[in-house]
């Protein structure tokens, strides 16, 4: 009845066989989720050298409740107020649910559920819905009994990521016990935020239908007010919203090529970056062209709380597409031997505006780690030097690749004449321990401060506070800075040297050919040259 006629028809008919032949093959990888040993041993290094183990990186998963999960929520339950009150009852919910030992339902790879004994964490299953002390969150036992089912509790996209419920066939002993270790941290922060989402989205909606103040849920409960039924649309349109938010937390809802083999390894931490290029580019379509106008007006309201949470959190920088203007101005605008984009930005706005808040009252490198900017790709100044189809290629390649580099350079430092065998094994180890190298390299007990390979101070001195923020991941503010700046200078230097080299060869070249006439035009360019770089 609702499939039109003529064109339309077809165009209708292609894409639910697009659909339909997505959903089989998706459908096919669930019911064997097959993935090739390499594949999951490669993406669990991959984890253990950069995030895992990493308190930084767990500290800055928590940025996505203010800086994304809020802003998506206020414009439809009632503003930023009322969802920032709901977060922080759900926070103090999950903070209570501590349990011991406990029970839970696996599925075997002959597809039954099978129970096993695990260490119990916090966890809102934990709690007794039934009993007297927990009365005023009863009206959460059948929305967390939903979730349990459906799997949104305690699965997280690391922990599919490292494979945690099938570890590699025949071997490979270290495996599971790296994987566990690892991804311990930031597994149980992607948790927190799933588990608070789920309680906050849950309260909003709920509230929202029985049009009363969410804080007064277990008392309507209480009262039997609210119905089984009504919690369970709620609890189901949280867990869209949770899935919307934090992306989801498994894989067979990742994109295809992201699922097995090489797209497994050069995926690994994009999956959540797509999910974010989703939800901005859901609410642009909303905003443009809503089915209503109250529809479009929230969208609007929605990328604009976005825009403003990842301004006042990362700064210019941290912004949803800053990383893409910056790409296509130093592309198409920018000669090698200016300022890049990012420095005439950083230059202009100062850096209290382009680093972000938590950069200017902490001192510390946070911006660059929690901004919407670069959700699939990341600018390496380390690269920077390095040709540009060689960039490309770690950048494709995920950090996997970025490991493999680093342990180019680390032996190259290690047996070259000239390099450092102690910063040579530093830059081939995971990031955790390489942070705390790092900070006993720059305290008083052996270097005092940063310092470049020829024993030059980056930076005149590092705080108590900012060694304390690297041996947690977090670089110091102002040696982040000092960095970029650096490798600015020394790109715009080579771009000089260059074009003072390219002239003279054009000038010994017109002299060999003898092509006198040519010498005055190259003369002129020489002049030209001297004036704009007369040092």
């Amino acid at each position: 009845k609702t499939i039109p006629k003529g064109a339309d028809a077809t165009r209708v008919s292609e894409s639910i066989n697009i659909l339909r032949e997505e959903l089989v093959q998706r459908a096919e990888f669930m019911k064997d989720p097959y993935v090739q040993n390499w594949a999951k041993i490669a993406t669990s290094l991959g984890f253990a050298f950069t995030l895992g183990a990493n308190v930084s990186s767990a500290v800055v998963n928590l940025s996505q409740l203010p800086l994304v999960v809020v802003p998506q929520l206020a414009p439809d339950y009632g503003g930023i107020g009322r969802v920032t009150a709901s977060v922080g009852r759900a926070s103090r919910i999950f903070t209570r649910s501590l349990g011991s030992r406990r029970t839970v339902s696996i599925m075997g790879p002959d597809g039954k559920y099978k129970d096993k004994n695990v260490e119990g964490g916090f966890s809102i299953d934990n709690l007794d819905y039934s009993a007297k002390e927990n009365k005023d969150v009863a009206h959460l036992g059948v929305a967390v009994q939903h979730w349990k089912e459906n799997g949104a509790l305690n699965r997280t996209i690391s922990g599919d990521i490292l494979d945690y419920e099938s570890p590699p066939e025949g071997g490979f002993i270290p495996y599971e016990f790296i994987n566990k270790v690892s991804g311990f941290i930031f597994h149980h922060t992607e948790r927190y935020n799933r588990q608070i989402t789920l309680m906050t989205a849950f309260e909003l909606d709920l509230a929202k239908k029985l049009k009363i103040d969410p804080a007064k849920l277990g008392e309507a409960f209480a009262k039997n007010k609210i119905s089984n039924k009504a919690i369970r649309d709620s609890a189901e349109k949280a867990l869209e919203l949770t899935e919307l938010t934090n992306g989801s937390n498994i894989a067979t809802t990742a994109p295809r090529i992201a699922q097995k083999g090489i797209g497994k390894v050069a995926f690994l931490f994009k999956r959540f970056g797509i999910s974010m290029m989703y939800i901005l580019g859901k609410n642009l379509d909303d905003a443009l062209r809503g089915e209503s106008k109250e529809v479009r007006r929230a969208a609007r309201t929605k990328l604009a709380g976005i825009y403003g949470s990842a301004a006042i959190l990362a700064g210019a920088q941290g912004v949803p597409l800053f990383g893409t203007l910056a790409l296509f101005m130093n592309t198409f605008f920018r000669d090698d031997d200016e300022d890049d984009f990012e420095t005439s930005v950083r230059k202009y706005l100062k850096e209290g505006m382009y680093g972000g808040l938590p950069n200017a009252l902490f001192g510390v490198d946070v911006s660059t780690r929690i901004g919407l900017s670069n959700l699939l790709f990341r600018k390496n100044i380390y690269q920077s030097q390095n040709p540009i189809l060689y960039q490309a290629v770690m950048a494709a390649g995920g950090p996997v690749m970025g490991i493999l580099d680093s342990q180019i350079r680390g032996v190259t430092d290690i047996f070259s004449e000239d390099g450092d065998t102690r910063r040579g094994i530093e830059a081939m180890l995971p990031a955790a321990i390489r942070n705390g190298l790092k900070t006993y390299r720059w305290s008083d007990f052996d270097e005092g401060t940063a310092l470049t390979r020829r024993g030059d101070k980056i930076v005149e001195d590092i705080s108590l506070g900012g060694l304390l923020a690297q041996l947690l991941g977090f670089a110091p503010s102002n040696y982040s800075r000092q960095l970029q700046e650096n490798a600015q200078l020394k790109k715009i230097d080579r771009a000089i040297v260059k074009k003072h080299n390219q002239i003279y060869q054009k000038i010994y070249a017109a002299i060999r050919m003898q092509k006198q006439n040519e010498l005055p035009k190259i003369f002129k360019e020489l002049r030209e040259f001297n004036k704009k770089y007369p040092e």
